[in-house]
């Protein structure tokens, strides 16, 4: 061994973290693919017909309606996900690519009439067209620099989320028959808030709040782009896209170009458009005979809060879910004004609530716990007589579950992994399927319920891009029409004797209808609100309708007397010039053109299966480190590789390193590999600073278990890893003097991490009733060479004495011998307010009380915004051992922490910004003058 001196020596451990892809689709899977000079669709194999429908709109959007968007194109694959219950889509930069989920929501009223995957490939495919056509100018510039992240940069920061998601939705409008556009409840938060005289800043509008309801950025852009192309023409937008990737104007380029096309400004444009809704719907109700209802939930002052899915009791008292900005959806009971929390409902794909009698039904998700692609809907049953709550079925994807009268039988909707839609009665004993209802169509279907005799299903079924209420008898096995096929949305049903009452979008406002069971199709009007109605109960003496109202502070329930207003009349949306969308002879209903394409199927396999080279980026992410790398992955997201450079700041090296992550598999795969030189600030003696420079080589391996799980409000997450290291360290030089020193050495490194994290509200700053665990030890498994570190940490969090404040408590400790002839990194959280101090042991007791201040949701000049102030009181007591010298010191510290959540030039965030000033109880041993210190921080819990 060499001298003593070198028992300072901080070597780094440079191998890389290991973290492996999750590898999201599982391994099992048999894909298929068709292709053309525009799409590539990747799809399970018993999907084809979905598949080619798909490469059928895309590629007719391609050739013929890009002319509000711009005729750049690039191909794009695309990944239909059939595995998992939610319904999204995306197309995402490095690599370019799209991923459909095949499953649609339940709820017409989020996405309008149209066939699922049919809205998917419009409005996704219509991203992709934008990303494609903005990639000009400086943004072409620095994809060239730096690949598609450099692409994905200039795009985002030019172009603001509104526009993206507001030409998508203006998209999947003009191009079908329905869409959101004509959809009533896509504009409810509008509607509400303009009709009670609520006007809020542009600036508000786009950054949103913590406090106020103000709608996303779907609504928000979808007002201003239909505006723009109703007064300037379809044409002005790709006008105004090309300039802002093109950054002709440096500063706000999507507002200069805006300006540059229409000589109005982009907070001109959202006053305008906002003025004119408000005119429209205004000038609407003037003409409308309203209907009176008295509020059951009292109208909020200060939280947003939302109640859905009310159905009245045989006491007269009213279940519900009930959720704000304060808390998370639970189920409560309302009786003479009070309200009861019986129970918690888990995070969904999407909201609902089933009551028949005594017996309560939901559903919640779950995951598989190794393929996150895998998110399954489970059903959830409670009993108001016992309070007993109950998971039924495991591992499946039902929706919209409903028990029968005499509590012994379950209806749900069933989706399979072949998007095959089937009406399923259930065993609430057990969760197995006791029959099936014939769906010879394959429609989708959607809220089933049951007569109040148990004798038929009550359902809506969707069949291209129509929706109609059907009535499916179980003893004749005959299916009846209740309601004409049509683009309206018709959601929410409740089931009286003779009659099921439902919302609709007939008046071009959402109300409550009835319509008889018996099949003579006569639809009467119950409702004519301002604002809109869904979600309509019954009571069970039938003289009363309870149903959820939109207002300017969320959903509120209301009731009436049941009495009809008239019958429905009923004009499609696409004829409705309420809604002001405005068809060009190339931008029209294009679902069902003649769409004559051939495709040869081919299978889509290979261990390294799409893999594209996307990005090669460069530039600094930590101001430690300059990078210039080179980045691989593919559509699957099972595989990404990286060769990278690197240049050290603090050691002023260059080193060089490459690796991949394969996750197909159970067991995903590691391997990093690296070269190059070191230099470090060491003490040659206990007095004496100096510079010790080498060169060092390292492979690492490594093998993980990645496990996660979702319950309840929960997500929970263990992951077990091991990394096999071969560390060589050479031509060492001290002050630029030759030395005879070096070591090879091979380490293990095994780590476990743990969490369990609770949803938490909108307003609350923790997640309360959390936990974490993480440990990781590292060994030189070579003689002769001592390299060993231990470090943990095990956290918690509680609620505080409001409801969005909270306390969180943290344990770390390490141990690591200083005279170890190796040290590996230093990744330890150190008491607040202490430099990093050398030590053979250390722990750290955190405490951290945080509690918000005031709101304010103002900015300056799109510079920047400011949501919130918020605040944390801390104490941390911290013990540094050094045993070689028999010295021990505390670390005690105490102070506050003042967050400011900001978004940065209407785009960047939200961030926090924190300010803190710790008080020092003890010496800093390497700032022993210091008594308190004032820091920047960054902080993460948004």
């Amino acid at each position: 061994m060499k001298s003593k001196h070198f028992l300072y020596i901080p070597l780094l451990f440079t191998a890389f973290q290991l973290t492996a892809q999750n590898g999201p689709q599982p391994a099992s899977m048999k894909w298929k693919y068709i292709e053309n000079d525009k799409v590539k669709v990747i799809f399970p194999e018993e999907n084809q017909a979905e598949a080619i429908r798909i490469a059928d709109l895309v590629t007719y959007v391609n050739k013929n309606a890009t002319v509000s968007v711009g005729n750049k194109s690039k191909k794009l694959d695309i990944l239909l996900n059939t595995n998992n219950a939610q319904g999204n889509g995306y197309v995402a930069l490095s690599p370019y690519r799209s991923e459909f989920y095949a499953t649609g929501f339940q709820d017409f009223n989020d996405l309008g009439s149209m066939d699922w995957l049919d809205a998917l490939a419009i409005h996704e495919y219509r991203h992709a067209l934008q990303f494609t056509n903005a990639n000009r100018g400086f943004t072409k510039f620095l994809y060239l620099l730096q690949g598609q992240s450099g692409w994905s940069l200039g795009a985002n920061f030019s172009i603001p989320d509104w526009y993206f998601e507001g030409d998508a939705v203006l998209a999947e409008t003009v191009l079908s028959g329905a869409g959101r556009g004509r959809t009533p409840s896509f504009f409810d938060e509008q509607r509400a808030l303009l009709l009670s005289d609520k006007n809020y800043t542009y600036s508000q509008a786009r950054n949103g709040s913590f406090k106020k309801l103000l709608p996303n950025h779907y609504p928000l852009g979808y007002a201003i782009l239909n505006y723009g192309r109703n007064h300037f023409g379809p044409e002005m937008w790709p006008k105004v896209l090309a300039d802002a990737g093109r950054y002709r104007t440096i500063l706000y380029p999507f507002a200069g170009a805006l300006r540059r096309h229409t000589k109005i400004g982009v907070n001109k444009m959202y006053r305008l458009a906002y003025r004119e809704m408000k005119e429209n719907w205004e000038n609407e109700i003037r003409f409308l005979k309203l209907t009176s209802t008295s509020p059951i939930t009292p109208l909020p002052k200060r939280t947003v809060t939302n109640y859905t899915f009310p159905h009245w009791l045989e006491d007269g008292s009213l279940l519900c879910i009930k959720s704000s900005f304060k808390q998370i959806s639970a189920l409560y009971q309302i009786k003479d004004g009070k309200q009861k929390y019986l129970a918690p409902i888990g995070a969904a794909t999407e909201g609902y609530l089933g009551v028949n009698n005594n017996k309560v039904a939901w559903t919640e998700m779950r995951k598989d716990a190794r393929r996150d692609a895998v998110i399954y809907s489970v059903i959830m049953s409670y009993d108001l007589q016992t309070g007993q709550r109950t998971q039924v079925t495991q591992k499946s994807k039902f929706f919209s579950p409903q028990f029968s009268s005499t509590g012994d039988r379950i209806i749900a909707v069933k989706a399979d992994e072949n998007i095959n839609n089937e009406l399923c009665i259930i065993s609430p004993d057990n969760g197995s399927i006791v029959s099936t209802i014939p769906n010879p169509e394959n429609d989708f279907i959607s809220y089933p319920k049951w007569t109040t005799d148990d004798a038929s299903i009550v359902y809506l079924a969707r069949r291209k891009s129509k929706i109609a209420m059907l009535k499916y008898d179980l003893a004749s096995k005959q299916t009846t029409e209740l309601t004409p096929w049509t683009t309206h949305t018709i959601s929410g049903l409740s089931i009286s004797d003779k009659s099921a009452i439902f919302g609709a979008s007939f008046s071009g406002i959402n109300n409550i209808y009835a319509v008889n069971l018996n099949g003579d199709k006569q639809i009467t009007q119950l409702s004519s609100v301002r604002i809109g109605a869904t979600l309509p109960a019954i009571s069970k003496d039938e003289k009363k309708l309870a149903m959820v109202e939109m207002t300017a502070m969320g959903r509120q329930l209301t009731q009436l007397d049941v009495k009809s207003i008239g019958n429905a009349k009923v004009t499609e949306p696409v004829n409705m010039e309420r809604f002001h969308v405005k068809t060009t002879e190339i931008e029209h209903d294009i679902q069902y053109q003649t769409m004559e394409n051939s495709y040869q199927v081919k299978n889509y396999k290979g261990l390294l299966r799409g893999v594209k080279l996307h990005s090669w980026t460069f530039g600094s992410s930590d101001n430690r480190n300059l990078n210039l790398s080179v980045q691989l992955g593919n559509i699957l997201n099972d595989f990404s590789a990286v060769i990278a450079s690197q240049y050290n700041y603090n050691e002023k090296t260059i080193r060089f390193s490459g690796g991949f992550d394969y996750g197909r598999f159970f067991l995903p795969l590691s391997f990093r590999a690296s070269t190059g030189n070191r230099a470090n600030t060491v003490f040659l003696n206990p007095d004496f600073l100096g510079t010790l420079s080498y060169k060092q080589d390292d492979i690492n391996v490594g093998l993980s278990l990645p496990l996660s799980w979702m319950k309840g409000n929960y997500t929970t997450s263990f992951r077990l890893s091991s990394t096999f290291s071969n560390i060589s360290t050479s031509a060492y030089k001290i002050q630029d003097t030759p030395i005879n020193h070096g070591l090879n050495f091979n380490a293990l490194q095994f780590g476990l991490n743990f969490s369990n994290v609770r949803r938490k509200a909108r307003q609350n700053l923790v997640n309360k009733w959390s936990q974490n665990i993480s440990l990781s030890y590292q060994k030189s498994i070579t003689a002769g060479t001592s390299a060993e570190r231990m470090i943990g940490s095990v956290g918690f969090t509680t609620p505080g004495f409001g409801k969005n404040h909270g306390l969180e408590v943290a344990f770390r400790g390490k141990q690591e011998l200083l005279n170890n002839n190796y040290l590996f990194e230093d990744q330890f959280l150190h008491a607040r307010g202490y430099a990093a101090a050398p030590g053979d042991v250390e722990t750290v007791i955190s405490t951290t009380y945080s509690l918000p201040l005031f709101n304010v949701d103002r900015g300056f000049a799109g510079i920047f915004f400011l949501n919130r102030v918020r605040a944390n009181v801390f104490y941390d007591y911290g013990n540094i051992e050094r045993k070689f010298i028999n010295f021990k010191t505390l670390q005690r510290s105490y102070g506050a922490e003042v967050i400011f959540d900001i978004k940065l030039l209407n785009t960047v965030g939200p961030l926090g910004f924190g300010l803190r000033n710790a008080f020092l109880l003890d010496t800093d041993p390497l700032n022993p003058t210091t008594k308190q210190r004032f820091e920047f921080f960054v902080a993460s819990n948004l």
